[in-house]
């Protein structure tokens, strides 16, 4: 307007542009201001509720609740928040509930989070899906984190970057992953990949007599016939095993049925003479 003459009229534009912009601007601070006072809110809020958590557990789940209700959504904290609803349903049997928050603690996790935050959070997640009842899809996040641990080149430890509670799961060691994988995989009748897995889970060193026993019992699974003798074999070394624990006990009790059935079947043949 200024430029074709009209200086009057520009003078008025440019002071009415400034009584818009000068609320604004004060809308824009007191925002800020409002947003600061509620995430030093939601620090107060959380951990308030965390020390109730802490010292006394379900017990006070409903003033713990409440003040996590009151963790605004744009803090740091919401994580965290979602975090710890997750364990207080795990602990109260209430595992679907637990999953939704753990699922959702996911998509709050802070930037910068390790793989290794990444990878206790997949494997919380997998051990509620198994609570709720969903064996395959915990089993497909097994698998993830089988891969991710890149197992045949024995992964450096990873780092936590979160600060998690003192009771959230840890990932296990990478023999134990194999085979609690393992093992759903024959739960859902999957017994050729159970195999392979078993035997990854013996070939990384570890895994002692479970991981001995459970390969057996997929190999009978997999294919009797052909892998019978293999499979007894191997539940012959686990019964003799130094290491007297559960796996070898259950491979003694394998063994001396199997040799009740054969003792039956060659009664039977002989015509039971």
């Amino acid at each position: 307007a200024s430029d074709l003459g009209l200086g009057k009229v520009a003078l008025k534009i440019l002071k009415m542009n400034e009584k818009v912009r000068a609320p604004a601007n004060i809308i824009a601070k007191e925002a800020f201001k409002d947003l600061d006072l509620r995430l030093k809110e939601s620090e107060k809020n959380f951990t308030h509720a965390q020390a109730l958590w802490v010292g006394s557990g379900l017990g006070e789940s409903n003033k713990i609740k409440e003040l996590l209700e009151q963790v605004d959504s744009e803090s740091h904290f919401s994580f965290q928040k979602e975090i710890l609803l997750g364990l207080m349903e795990e602990r109260g049997g209430k595992f679907i509930s637990a999953l939704s928050h753990a699922l959702k603690s996911q998509v709050l996790l802070p930037v910068g989070a390790g793989d290794g935050d990444i990878d206790r959070i997949r494997y919380w997640t997998a051990s509620l899906e198994v609570k709720s009842g969903d064996k395959k899809s915990a089993t497909e996040i097994y698998l993830g984190l089988r891969l991710r641990q890149n197992i045949k080149n024995k992964p450096v430890k990873r780092q936590d970057t979160v600060a998690f509670p003192a009771e959230f799961p840890t990932l296990p060691s990478v023999e134990t992953l194999l085979i609690e994988t393992g093992e759903l995989l024959f739960e859902l009748n999957r017994w050729g990949e159970a195999v392979s897995v078993f035997s990854e889970a013996i070939e990384a060193g570890g895994g002692g007599n479970r991981a001995l026993y459970e390969h057996a019992r997929a190999l009978l699974k997999a294919d009797e016939r052909k892998n019978s003798t293999k499979a007894y074999v191997q539940l012959e070394s686990v019964a003799q095993s130094k290491v007297d624990d559960f796996w070898k006990r259950l491979a003694s009790e394998a063994i001396a049925s199997r040799k009740t059935d054969l003792e039956e079947l060659t009664y039977a043949k002989e015509g039971g003479k």
